[in-house]
């Protein structure tokens, strides 16, 4: 008899009610297959419906990370960690999520909880592998900053060393910053796509959070809401060194305006090669003229290989679309 293929990559749908119950149900029918758990690669938690964003306890995400010891994907659609006390540990005789090397939690429609931050960072206490991370909240999710922001200082340090961070929501803006200085030797690609409130927020710390991780950045996408909110991101376009790929994100009226500023305060000799330039709004108040000019003009560009504008993208899996479309064009 042919033996059966043990698969590697489990999807587990969390129900409308009974949130821990149905996800018990769930895991335990697919993970205590025979030799199940340990061939499990790639794991998708998501909600069935997107009309709330249910929590779920540390401790049986843990659980599910010990029952799929060489877990190297996960991701969480509509379903957020949640802090509990005291914090889970670790079995050491069954350590979880410690393959784990790429985590995506996106809610889509979802408010975001004020735990999210703290629930999170203890969770990357057990993901010392992890490279590759993406936190997307809706466009209009609240991000909580001046409750948490001096606990979060006081919370251990995320063990990883990211070389991706898609920073889109999820966590407050000071969570975003212990993740970014957390890897700032091996950080990469940076994606600053999350909207707050500039009253209470820690723009000086983000920024130098910023200047200390441009340097080594390959790729940079930025979202800029207003042309006047340009100059918080000057003195980062000052600090990159080896940028290849750059993404700006602006109001429609506002594009060209803040292209022009921030890649002005680039290195002359800055690699630039792809650049894709997007705007927000129905129709765009610049024509291609206006784009070739500019390109003239800047030294910046002279070694550019592809150039795009146009809308910008409308939900996360069309900006990654965008991202991943133009990773290739050198």
């Amino acid at each position: 008899m042919r033996s059966r293929a043990v698969p590697t990559t489990v999807h587990i749908t969390v129900r409308a009610e009974g949130v821990i119950g149905s996800l018990k149900r769930s895991a335990l029918r697919q993970l205590n297959l025979p030799g199940m758990g340990p061939s499990v690669r790639t794991m998708q938690l998501r909600r069935s419906e997107e009309r709330n964003c249910p929590t779920l306890a540390n401790g049986i995400l843990l659980d599910l990370g010990q029952r799929c010891p060489n877990l190297r994907t996960l991701s969480m659609q509509n379903v957020l960690p949640e802090s509990s006390s005291p914090q889970p540990r670790d079995d050491p005789d069954k350590p979880a999520f410690r393959s784990l090397v790429t985590l995506h939690v996106y809610p889509s429609r979802a408010q975001i909880l004020r735990g999210s931050t703290e629930a999170l960072l203890h969770l990357f206490l057990h993901m010392p592998c992890l490279l590759d991370l993406t936190l997307w909240g809706p466009a209009d999710s609240p991000l909580f900053d001046c409750e948490d922001a001096k606990q979060i200082t006081t919370m251990p340090t995320p063990p990883f060393r990211l070389e991706a961070f898609r920073y889109g929501g999820v966590i407050s803006l000071s969570g975003a910053i212990q993740i970014i200085l957390a890897s700032s030797r091996t950080l990469r690609e940076l994606e600053l796509t999350a909207r707050w409130a500039p009253a209470g927020a820690p723009e000086g710390a983000l920024v130098a959070a910023l200047v200390h991780v441009a340097p080594r950045l390959t790729h940079f996408y930025v979202l800029v809401r207003t042309e006047s909110s340009s100059a918080l991101f000057e003195p980062v376009f000052a600090a990159l060194r080896h940028l290849h790929h750059l993404f700006i994100e602006a109001p429609s009226q506002a594009l060209m305006g803040t292209t022009a500023r921030l890649v002005s305060r680039a290195p002359e000799r800055l690699p630039l090669h792809v650049i894709a330039l997007q705007y927000a709004g129905d129709v765009s108040t610049h024509d291609e003229v206006d784009w070739a000019r500019l390109v003239t003009d800047l030294p910046q560009f002279q070694r550019m290989r592809h150039l795009e504008w146009g809308p910008a993208p409308d939900t996360a899996a069309e900006r990654q679309e965008l991202i991943d479309r133009n990773r290739n064009s050198i």
